[in-house]
């Protein structure tokens, strides 16, 4: 059943991790998500950092996720992203079978007036992403007010 699905039904319960910084903080992150699991989470989503700087760190910690018997969601921004980037990155999670995203603008960088990338807005990643992949990936979006 598709997450989205599943909130008609009922409120659900999700924890939020990021890609650790070090190798003994992924070293530890399994048990971090088994203690987790604890609580019987329907997801846990992983952050993404601006530009894909951690995309294969992030795409471990789905594995991580996935493994540990629940639904892992990614995190995915526009910034410093192309097209061409963001299609290849994306069928690589299909690949590895992750299929539901966060899509996010995300932070601009420091000094920055745009982007830095193909996209201005989480709204323009949602369209590119239905054009190129259809429904193949479950999409959540987050925003803010302005």
């Amino acid at each position: 059943m598709k997450l989205s699905e599943a909130m008609k039904e009922k409120m659900l319960l999700s924890f939020e991790v990021f890609p650790p910084k070090t190798e003994k903080g992924m070293e530890s992150l399994p048990g971090t998500i088994e203690h987790l699991m604890k609580y019987k989470p329907e997801y846990i989503s992983c952050t993404y950092g601006a530009g894909g700087g951690n995309v294969g760190a992030n795409r471990e910690v789905c594995q991580m996720i996935k493994k540990a018997g629940t639904t892992p969601v990614t995190h995915f921004t526009v910034i410093k992203n192309t097209k061409e980037g963001i299609k290849d990155q994306l069928q690589q999670y299909l690949d590895e079978g992750v299929d539901h995203m966060l899509a996010l603008r995300g932070d601009i960088p420091l000094g920055e007036t745009t982007t830095c990338g193909d996209f201005n807005y989480a709204t323009d990643l949602v369209k590119f992403v239905r054009n190129e992949f259809g429904d193949k990936f479950e999409i959540a979006v987050a925003g803010s007010p302005e």
